[in-house]
């Protein structure tokens, strides 16, 4: 059985890092627009847990989700925290389409 452990900094930079790489270049462009500096945010429904904002948009941020290993939404409670975890498990290119910066068919 594995443990888990929270992502360290590191780690979501790496994640971020490669799957930007990925990107095509009109959709790295959608996403630097909206990339802001790291920074951690707690989670409120998990006490002395946090993870790591990469980018907001829309009065949402983007943060890696450490459990499911993925990037997630959400927007912030009056205290700045995240409410509560969400459960996507999107890649960076997934993420892109569902916040609606790129469409099928975006040739830029």
């Amino acid at each position: 059985m594995t443990t888990w452990r929270p992502a360290s900094r590191s780690y979501v930079e790496d994640q971020l890092t490669s799957q930007l790489r990925e990107l095509a270049r009109h959709e790295r462009e959608a996403f630097e627009a909206i990339g802001v500096p790291f920074r951690q945010v707690r989670v409120a429904d998990d006490r002395g847990q946090s993870v790591y904002v990469v980018a907001e948009h829309d009065g949402q941020v983007v943060y890696w989700e450490d459990v499911e290993e993925g990037w997630n939404v959400s927007k912030l409670d009056w205290a700045g925290q995240i409410p509560s975890r969400g459960s996507e498990q999107d890649d960076l290119k997934a993420l892109m389409y569902r916040l609606q910066l790129v469409r099928l068919g975006d040739e830029k």
